[in-house]
């Protein structure tokens, strides 16, 4: 691979790159290849973004300064879809009082994925959406139009059809674990490792209203003695170590006779599960697609996009606040264990969501591999120096590139997991 340009970014674009809009700049790039040989990379190095081809011809030296620019355009436009922005609409008081209560805010920030909440200024109460420019450009209208439409009493009979339907209605919901977890830890200023989920409250935000059947959480990568698998039992989920997500959710579909009003609410993102959603959508289920959208398959806008697939997407960012927690990153004294364990035992169902943030900053001391999600990260891809694996993950991945050299080629596996930089050797930093 040969330098062909070097685009001078910010620090603030740096952290973006390395949270994920490097590999969509990939695929943006990939229209310049010409010809099946030719191969384009784009890298981060000393505060640039370079790019590498393996022909000095390929793609020529216009179509480089063409894919400079474009580059450029679309590194300013994936960064405004990452910016928070807030928004008020004026309500009147009694719509405050009789409409906008939680179970309606919840509706709304499910369908519009913006964060909607209610606030007062000068006495007066108003709507407040935030999320991205996009999210708020989208949600405007059709906002101000349920609200409007609420004046009449048509309008509020059709909201007490809306809320009456969702509670006639039954939802199975299956989680993949790492999908969730890692998307719960990208954020628009880069990877925060403390993060984390809180899962009495993911499991209400997905439920709803609604009756609740199976919930599964599937991973069988992290190990079986983590002490998150605790905190998933605990509030009624089963763990699923041996099967894939998409056999768990064909086991317990089979057992679904009414699909008009019964629910698959699938948690995760990975691509590698569009074929299970396209399948249940054209089997008749109702599938609902729950999901981080910085860790979100394009594959799955693509489904919800098509009118003939009773298929929905639902970006849990607007719920970030209500579902994350950041852990304590100071260990824990043994004191505080032993009196943890003792308000464990005592806590009320009402204190669930204090003992539950308490116990996993106890728990967790270090940040976490992204392999196993267990593990203290202590190992870094070189050059580019990103500190996301623990030492048996490394070592497993070493071992696999020694009895394979062709996997050093990869797309995947050759590259760090964050800024896709090609790595040349895994260490201790």
């Amino acid at each position: 691979m040969q330098p062909r340009a070097a685009l001078q970014v910010s620090e603030d674009v740096c952290r973006q790159l390395e949270s994920g809009m490097l590999f969509r700049l990939q695929a943006f790039a990939n229209r310049y290849i010409s010809t099946s040989n030719a191969q384009m990379e784009l890298r981060i190095s000393d505060g640039s973004l370079m790019i590498f081809s393996n022909s000095p011809d390929s793609p020529s030296s216009e179509d480089i300064h063409t894919l400079a620019e474009e580059i450029y355009m679309e590194m300013a436009r994936l960064a405004s879809l990452q910016q928070q922005h807030t928004e008020r609409l004026r309500v009147y008081m009694d719509w405050a009082d009789h409409f906008v209560v939680p179970e309606v805010l919840d509706i709304l920030t499910r369908e519009w994925s913006v964060q909607i909440r209610v606030v007062h200024e000068e006495g007066q109460p108003m709507l407040e959406m935030e999320g991205t420019p996009e999210a708020v450009r989208k949600a405007r209208g059709p906002l101000r139009g349920f609200f409007t439409a609420l004046r009449s009493q048509q309008g509020q009979d059709g909201l007490q059809r809306e809320l009456v339907h969702e509670e006639m209605q039954h939802v199975c919901v299956f989680v993949d674990q790492r999908n969730i977890s890692a998307g719960c830890q990208s954020l628009s200023s880069g990877r925060d490792c403390n993060q984390r989920l809180m899962i009495q409250q993911f499991g209400q935000v997905v439920v709803g209203l609604r009756d609740v059947g199976h919930q599964v959480v599937v991973d069988n990568r992290t190990s079986r003695q983590h002490p998150v698998w605790w905190f998933w039992q605990l509030f009624n989920f089963e763990v699923e170590f041996d099967m894939t997500l998409d056999r768990v959710v064909h086991q317990c579909a089979r057992a679904i006779r009414d699909r008009e009003n019964h629910v698959v609410a699938l948690c995760t993102g990975d691509g590698k599960y569009l074929h299970l959603a396209r399948g249940l959508a054209e089997r008749g289920f109702q599938v609902e697609i729950w999901c981080w959208q910085r860790t979100c398959h394009h594959g799955y806008q693509l489904l919800a996009d098509d009118p003939h697939l009773p298929l929905k997407l639902y970006y849990l960012d607007g719920f970030r606040d209500r579902i994350t927690m950041a852990r304590r990153t100071a260990p824990p004294r043994v004191a505080d264990l032993e009196i943890l364990e003792d308000e464990q035992d005592m806590a009320r169902p009402n204190e669930a969501e204090e003992a539950q943030g308490a116990a996993v900053q106890a728990m967790v001391e270090a940040e976490t591999c992204a392999l196993c999600l267990s593990e203290a990260a202590t190992v870094a891809f070189r050059p580019c120096n990103h500190q996301i694996l623990c030492r048996g993950c490394a070592e497993r991945i070493a071992q696999q590139f020694q009895q394979n050299p062709a996997l050093q080629h990869s797309p995947h596996l050759g590259r760090c997991f964050i800024c896709r930089t090609p790595w040349d050797r895994i260490d201790a930093l």
